[in-house]
């Protein structure tokens, strides 16, 4: 748009009378023009064409310069003159919604989401005369409320009628985590519809546990966890869990019933979950860790009369494989006691005592007593029986070219690692061989003389016979 004003000139600075237009001088000042700003306005994401709210923008350095926004089916509009450029504050009637437009020779284009905000409560069980309420950037809403998006929503229901409640939410068809009495939905981009149920619980929140009890022993108690050593040789104990308040339920390895017997699978440790839920639906967790010992001559054998050793073959000691050994004589560490085999030689010579208990512990290799890990297993205590070890040569003397025989009466383990070896009197070996059976044939076939025949499996036990040849 032009302006043009005419000032008369009397040629010496001066002004002449606007009626003498002899000599006139045109001055041109070029306005900047208008542009426009546009809103549009959507509700639930979609627009709101009967939005009846009243709009209007104000110029951010003088707000008494304005421009109402006119326009219908969720678009409003206005011209702005350019001599005012920069920025204009928008207005939800006398509240400011923060947003500004920035006012330019091109047009501004600005848009508002607003969402409904529903919320009401369903109760259950004892519940009676409960609430629910609801605030939006801190300022208290009431229920089917519409509001611009972008600030936090929190909605709160408060149980009434019973002893205590348990809440769960639902927010626009789908369940939510959320357990507390409130739900808070931060930078508002949808609408919601939140249900919250409330259901009252009438009577006592007691699920503590006085004691458990296996067989009739009392568990050593830590915290939540409780532990016990059951009785050697059993595979089965009664488990009994005594609570505080004799109404509530005691569950026992995924079964309601106490006291309730219990199978113990592995050697070492058997965890079985306790759980009780009060009377008003608390619940509370409980550990009980029950040891099973493995009987002590299940994985031992007794060697020559003054050796224990480990059976450290699966096939013979019910599939496991050790790798760590600690014996114990009458409950102390024995000297010499981390190898697989114990001997009384080293102590005190001859044979085992069979007044003293023994027993020992035992690490697996993994893959073990449903672990996947290393455990640790413990044996029962035991007094050693005696089995005599026949090692015996026959007949002797012998004449040259006959046969010998070596005798080597003990358990199939020990001989599988056994070899006979002969020597002769000048300490020279002549041959080597293993054990046939139980009793073996050697034919020395040698000149007279004294030889010397060892039985020995290379560890624990030597022992050296003569055999004379004439």
């Amino acid at each position: 748009m032009i302006a043009t004003n005419t000032i008369p000139n009397n040629g010496d600075g001066g002004l002449k009378a606007v009626t003498d237009t002899s000599d006139v001088v045109k001055v041109v000042v070029t306005h900047p023009g208008t542009t426009s700003a546009i809103l549009i306005i959507n509700k639930d994401d979609e627009r709101w064409r009967d939005c009846g709210k009243i709009f209007t923008l104000k110029f951010a350095e003088n707000e008494t310069i304005y421009h109402v926004m006119t326009g219908a089916n969720g678009m409003r509009s206005t011209t702005i003159d350019l001599l005012y450029s920069g920025l204009w504050k928008l207005y939800d009637g006398e509240h400011f919604t923060e947003v500004e437009f920035t006012i330019t020779p091109v047009d501004a284009v600005e848009i508002l989401n607003y969402y409904t905000v529903l919320f009401s409560l369903v109760e259950l069980g004892s519940a009676k005369g409960s609430t629910i309420s609801a605030t939006y950037g801190g300022n208290e809403i009431p229920n089917d409320t519409i509001v611009l998006g972008g600030k936090t929503l929190v909605i709160t229901a408060n149980g009434q009628g019973a002893d205590s409640y348990t809440y769960g939410w639902s927010v626009n068809g789908t369940d939510s985590a959320t357990t507390s009495n409130s739900i808070s939905i931060a930078d508002l981009l949808s609408k919601i519809d939140a249900i919250c149920t409330i259901t009252g619980i009438t009577g006592s929140d007691n699920a503590n546990i006085v004691k458990i009890t296996v067989d009739g022993e009392d568990a050593n108690r830590s915290g939540n966890n409780f532990s016990i050593t059951a009785e050697c040789g059993r595979n089965f104990v009664t488990v009994f869990v005594e609570v505080e308040d004799p109404n509530a339920a005691v569950e026992i390895g995924g079964v309601v019933q106490n006291p309730r017997l219990i199978s113990l699978p592995f050697y070492s440790q058997n965890s079985i979950g306790i759980k009780v839920t009060a009377q008003n639906g608390d619940v509370a967790n409980y550990t009980l860790m029950i040891e099973k010992l493995i009987p002590f001559e299940k994985i031992t054998v007794v060697r020559w009369g003054n050796t224990i050793a480990v059976l450290n073959n699966p096939a013979y000691n019910g599939g496991f494989r050790f790798f760590e050994f600690q014996w114990f004589r009458n409950d102390d560490v024995t000297p010499f006691s981390t190898d697989q085999w114990w001997s009384a030689d080293k102590i005190h010579g001859g044979p085992l005592d069979t007044t003293n208990m023994y027993h020992v512990v035992l690490r697996t290799s993994g893959d073990c007593c449903g672990s996947l890990v290393p455990v640790t297993i413990r044996s029962c205590r035991s007094r050693i029986n005696l089995i005599t070890s026949i090692v015996a040569v026959s007949p002797n003397p012998i004449h040259s070219g006959e046969p010998i025989y070596v005798e080597v009466d003990v358990d199939d383990e020990l001989l599988n690692n056994t070899v006979i070896e002969v020597y002769s009197a000048t300490g020279a070996r002549i041959t080597q061989l293993k054990p046939q059976e139980r009793i073996t044939p050697i034919n020395l076939n040698l000149p007279a003389g004294v030889y010397v025949i060892v039985i020995t499996d290379h560890q624990e036990f030597r022992r050296e016979m003569k055999a004379i040849v004439r």
